[in-house]
């Protein structure tokens, strides 16, 4: 599926647990797709989906914030989103930490995502990134409540964001961080 440099695992996987029969864990031998709830904010309506189906709605709808408390697992929802698209799809995943961003510039956000595009794959990768289709790019962020940015310049950079990215998913643990902000 993909022209694009390898990934390196790294961060994204490993857990540092272990095991008597097995050497090293990693986050595919243990995450199970919660059951989420899907609100949509037009109609104030939700639905519940388990398993891979939240997989297959963030292709489908391709804005989405995933809320929930601390520690519940929204770090390794978003790793495992990362694989699915670069294991399932042609579309091409960075993970960003909401700490990362720390001006809401988009210059300085781009440089941000091109510094995360050679950790999570290598140097020559930057340049293939930044050459793909907007529709091609997805950006993960984790903890979005720690971009310690105000929510009116959050809103604005994540409309810019929506011009360079064809998915993003963001996870946070607080709506009040979000602002005008709604994907």
């Amino acid at each position: 599926l993909h022209s694009f440099p390898t990934r390196r695992s790294s961060d994204l996987e490993e857990f540092g647990f272990t095991h008597p029969k097995k050497h090293e864990i990693r986050l595919d031998d243990i995450f199970v797709y919660p059951a989420i709830t899907i609100q949509d904010p037009s109609t104030d309506k939700s639905t519940k989906i388990g398993g891979k189906a939240l997989f297959e709605h963030v292709l489908k709808v391709r804005y989405v914030f995933l809320r929930g408390t601390d520690l519940c697992g929204k770090t390794s929802i978003l790793k495992t989103l990362f694989k699915n698209f670069y294991e399932s799809t042609a579309l091409v995943p960075v993970l960003l930490s909401g700490e990362a961003i720390t001006s809401g510039q988009p210059e300085s956000f781009l440089r941000t995502v091109w510094a995360a595009v050679r950790s999570q794959y290598s140097e020559e990768a930057v340049e293939l990134f930044k050459q793909l289709p907007e529709e091609r790019r997805v950006l993960l962020v984790d903890d979005w409540q720690k971009a310690r940015l105000r929510p009116g310049v959050l809103h604005e950079l994540l409309t810019f964001a929506k011009s360079y990215f064809g998915t993003i998913a963001i996870s946070t643990s607080s709506i009040i961080q979000i602002g005008r902000a709604h994907v």
